[in-house]
Formats: C-alpha cells, structure tokens, sequence
C-alpha cells in the first residue's frame, strides 16, 4: 500500500493556439461529436496568461503538484510557450514543472537514431529551465523525463546516453521505459525512476475498457516496480482516463471512459477504478510517491482531464458519413470537472486514515476499524462506520487495516516545515514539495528548542517564501507552529494574493494578542484577535484551525479564541507563503525571534 502524500504530475501540451507549430483542435474526436463537446475554455491558446491561470486552478482543484510539459527542441512553440508564458506567469509558483523531452522530435528514427541534439538540447535545458524556482527538483537534482526510450536507449545509445551522464551529472531522468509485462531490471538501471507514457497500447487496446484491462495494468505495474526496486530505481505508476485518437489518425480502436464490462457503468469508472484498485496502491517511495497521469490536455489521443464546458449531452454521434466512424458506437459525456474531482478524491483518501481528526494514526483510529469490523455494507447515516471505511469501497475490510497500518502514527500535514537545518538557504519542508527559501539573512539555530532546532529572523528584513501550499477559501485547514520572540504587531505567517485576496493567517496585535486576520469573503468582515499574550520571550505552540464555519486560535494545545456565530466561508488566495513577515513585506511586520516546526494540514484538527 501507498504512503499518505502522493506528488500528482500531469502530462501537460503547451502547443494550442495560432501560427507555426501551433495545434487547433478541429482534428479531435470531441470537436467530431455531434453535438460538440469543447474544452470549459474553448480553442484556446496556451500562451494566453488567463488560459494558463485557469489551467492552474483546474490543476489545484485536481491536487495535480506538477507538469510535465511537451518539449520539442529549442525555439519551437512549446519552447517559447513554457519558457516566455507559462513560467514567468504571476500563479506559477502554485505548481511545479518538468520537460517532458520528446525524443521522437530530436534524435530522429527508432531505427537510426541520431543523438547529436542530446548534449546541446540538455545544455539549452540547464541554462533554460533548470534554474527556475518553479523546476521540479528531487534533492537538488532538476527532473526530466525522457519520452521513448525503450526504443531509443535498449540495445542502442548507451554511449550518448553516457556522456549526457557525465556532463550533467546531476539530472533526475525518469524514463519512458515500460511496456507490457516482465519488465527486466537491467533496463531500469540506465534511469533514476521509470514509468509509462503509453497506458492505452498495454493494458486498453488489447482488452478494451474493462477490469481484465486492469488488472493486466496491475501485473505490468507490480513486474515493473518489482524489477525497478531490485536496482534500486523507483517505478512512477500510471493512468488514463481512456483512449481515442480517431481524429487525428485511423487504425486504433477508442477506448471509452466506462468499463465496457459492466453491466452498469458510468462515465469516469474506468479511471476512478484504475487510479483506486490499481495504481495508488503502487505508489513508490524510491520514486518520491509520484504518479502521472496521461494528460492534462492531450485532445487528439481524447486522454485529457482538463475541463470541459459541462452543459452538453451525452452522445454517440458524430459527423462522419456512417454517423459513428469517431466514436465506434461509445458514448462520450460533456463531463465538465468530473475527472479533477475523481483525481483528487483518489490521491488524498489516504489522508483519511486519520478518523478522529487529531491527524495521528492511533489506537483511537484502530478502534473505529475494529467496532465495525466487516461490517458490509456501511449502513447509510452511520457515521463512524463510514469514517472506518477507509478505502471507500462501501465495508470495514484488510484494505483498510492495512492503509491504517502503513500510515500508523504518521502526522498527516500536507507540508512540514521542521526548520531544524544546520547551514544553507533552504527550508526544507518534509513532504520535498514546498521547500521554503530564505531571505535577509537569518540564522540557524540547532539547539533552540529541546526536540528541534528553529530559525532567529531579526525583525529587520528576514523571512522564508515558499511556493503555494492551500487556499483557504476552498475548504477546512489548520496550521501550527512554534514561536518565540517580545515584539508585539508582528507577522508570523502570511500569504500573498495570487488568485484572491491574501491575508495575515497568524500574527499578533500591537498589544502581542494572538490573532489572525483570515476573513469571510463578504463585506463586513473582521479579523479574530484573542486575549493571549504571546509576545512574552517564551516558547509557545500556536495554531489557526478552520473548521468550514469557525476560526479558532489555539496556543499551546489549548484553544483560547474562537468565532461566535458561523462564518459563511474564507476569502481565498493562491498566492506564495512568507514566514515572519507580512505579504507586503511592511518593515514593521517582520516578526522578531525564533519560528520552528511549521505543520499545515488540509483539514481541521479537533481543538
């Protein structure tokens, strides 16, 4: 079974839009439909900076944390759109980003490959992109994924591919090197981690939509996992929404987005089903918990997740002469954000692991599974049966024992920042998605607190930035931290705008009262101040908890604040984190003293 945090990437295709090198979407099987079915944007262009803050928010919504982009050599149009539009973008820090090297546009056949684009592409790529703060980085190491190449690096290329090594030794390359059961361990040692681009040709094509297609998919992902970790390499698992690329070529049967085997089936099962019975279990530690999904918006292979305008009927019609020569007779749903909801439903469940909402797997939570203990199924308003349902598959069964047992004693904060480095400019947080970065100077201290270190800002200039984390504004979180420091009217935790209104989430008042000044979005709010002097010189654990209809401040496991009617929500932000300092950055708000263990979570902790 998977561990709790899983890193969600997308395979993302800048290239929609006008002028050479440009793809429109008249050669998509949804434009064929009879009546249309359109992305929620339309025929867009990706360079467009709204379409590209949309494209950001859909991904949030989908708990998707990177992309990995179609790259197709240097100043192609995918080129231009990622390095001129997509990174420099005001909400790219929300997410990470990869290249996606596309192998079949720079070193030519299968047969008689040229390798001679490699080392010039790369170093285009390192002084490009690699750089970036929005890169994907694995310990320091820039990741790249290589499309192909089990054809151009199996029995051909291990000299180009050596020299690529040598001169970039610091490159994290998964591959596309999986196909079709019996994965050998001696191809996955070329790689640091390895998957599939191709979900359809191994497991749907040859036996259509269905749960046999599965659980073929399941064997070849457990051979390859298997073999990958044998040499220590880790397996990226894989899925699809479906498959049909009749509108761009001829010759592939579709795959539609139901199981076809089902009796009765919905649009969305095929891949809910495949992301819960087959490829979240197989998420790999050796390869930092990462999956893909193949893609974002790859419209003319009809695999894409990205939104559609939600509003049209379900058909199997199109406007080929037969009526059907596009769909083969499937039907094909507007289905609006269905597929980012079914993404995030299925890779932050495991959180749930956690059921009396202290976040700890304990003997409390081992309770609940054992007062319902094969219960099946969970009768409907029985509350606890249905949190001891882990797995969400209707009873109280091993699956759930066993993701109690993988996350038993795990805190569940979706980022952790310990801030017990010794020496450096980074913060690393533990999940390695949202390491902060400091700024102004401030100082390390290993032995500030008895369990931890902490970090010293001096109230002058000093405070971390980290990249998006949570938006308070869609649902429940909470955040705590430890603090000490004597001036009062200082800021302790922060967001910038982003998409949104970004506020204070934790500071203190003129007098040193802990307060925060996270509203509800409609006019009149106010912010939430408590009587607790905090700005005393000692050690205090503080904490914001939003439970969906109250604010309430807590300072050292006791709750001393809270709302005293129901709010109808939070303002939300997408924006960046500081740390010790306000979103402006207003001289008189950065926090003086000592910060240590940051947690956020993406639910409310019982107070």
């Amino acid at each position: 079974m998977p561990p709790m945090d899983i890193m969600v990437g997308v395979y993302y295709y800048p290239w929609h839009g006008p002028g050479a090198g440009g793809h429109g979407f008249d050669d998509t099987l949804r434009d064929h439909l009879v009546p249309k079915q359109a992305p929620a944007l339309g025929h867009y262009n990706n360079a467009d900076p709204a379409v590209i803050e949309n494209h950001i928010q859909q991904s949030l919504r989908g708990n998707i944390d990177f992309w990995a982009c179609s790259w197709w050599g240097p100043g192609s149009y995918e080129d231009n759109v990622i390095r001129n539009n997509i990174l420099p973008h005001a909400l790219a820090g929300n997410l990470k980003y990869v290249i996606l090297y596309e192998s079949v546009g720079r070193l030519g056949s299968f047969s008689d490959p040229d390798y001679s684009n490699l080392v010039p592409d790369f170093s285009y790529l390192q002084e490009n992109f690699f750089g970036n703060p929005h890169y994907l980085k694995i310990d320091g190491r820039p990741v790249v994924f290589i499309y192909l190449t089990r054809e151009y690096f199996r029995g051909q290329g291990d000299s180009a591919l050596a020299d690529l090594r040598s001169r970039f030794p610091a490159l994290y390359i998964v591959a596309d090197d999986v196909f079709g059961r019996y994965y050998r361990s001696s191809y996955a040692t070329k790689w640091d981690a390895v998957t599939a681009y191709d979900v359809y040709g191994q497991s749907l094509r040859p036996l259509g939509s269905t749960r046999a297609a599965l659980s073929r998919l399941g064997l070849i992902l457990s051979d390859a996992r298997n073999a990958a970790n044998s040499v220590g390499v880790g397996l990226v698992p894989f899925a699809s929404p479906g498959f049909n690329d009749r509108g761009v070529r001829s010759g592939h049967t579709g795959a539609p987005r139901y199981l076809e085997d089902e009796f009765i089936s919905f649009e969305g099962d095929l891949f809910r089903t495949m992301l819960r019975d087959v490829v979240v279990p197989r998420v790999d530690p050796q390869a930092r918990n990462m999956l893909l999904i193949t893609s974002f918006n790859e419209w003319h292979e009809d695999t894409q997740i990205e939104a559609t305008v939600g509003t049209g009927v379900e058909t199997s019609d199109d406007d080929s002469a037969t009526g059907v020569e596009y769909t083969q007779g499937d039907s094909y749903s507007d289905y609006g954000t269905l597929y980012l909801d079914i993404l995030r439903q299925e890779t932050t469940f495991l959180r749930s692991a956690e059921l009396d909402n202290d976040c700890t797997s304990n003997f409390a939570d081992f309770s609940a599974v054992a007062d319902h203990w094969l219960e099946s199924p969970c009768n409907e308003g029985n509350d606890w049966c249905e949190q001891a349902d882990i797995d969400r598959m209707g009873d109280v069964d091993m699956r759930d024992l066993l993701l109690l047992n993988m996350n038993w004693l795990k805190d569940c904060a979706i980022a952790r920042w310990r801030l017990n480095e010794t020496e450096g400019d980074i913060a690393y947080d533990s999940s390695g998605i949202y390491n902060g970065l400091l700024n102004g100077g401030p100082s390390w201290m290993p032995q500030a607190r008895e369990s931890s270190g902490a970090l010293e800002l001096d109230g002058n200039d000093d405070y971390v930035s980290t990249d998006f984390v949570l938006d308070p504004g869609i649902g429940p979180f909470s955040v705590f931290m430890w603090a000490k420091g004597d001036s009062p009217g200082r800021v302790l935790i922060s967001q910038t705008d982003g998409f949104g209104f970004g506020r204070s989430w934790l500071a203190t008042d003129a007098s040193g009262r802990l307060m925060t000044d996270l509203r509800h979005p409609g006019r009149g709010g106010t912010a939430l101040i408590s009587d607790c002097l905090v700005t005393d010189g000692n050690w205090h654990e503080i904490g914001l908890v939003w439970d969906g209809s109250c604010r309430i401040l807590m300072v050292d496991s006791a709750e001393v604040e809270r709302d005293a009617t129901s709010l109808p929500g939070l303002a939300g932000a997408t924006g960046v984190l500081y740390f010790g300092a306000a979103k402006d950055l207003a001289p008189a708000s950065f926090w003086a003293g000592l910060l240590s263990d940051i947690r956020i979570y993406e639910q409310a902790i019982a107070p």
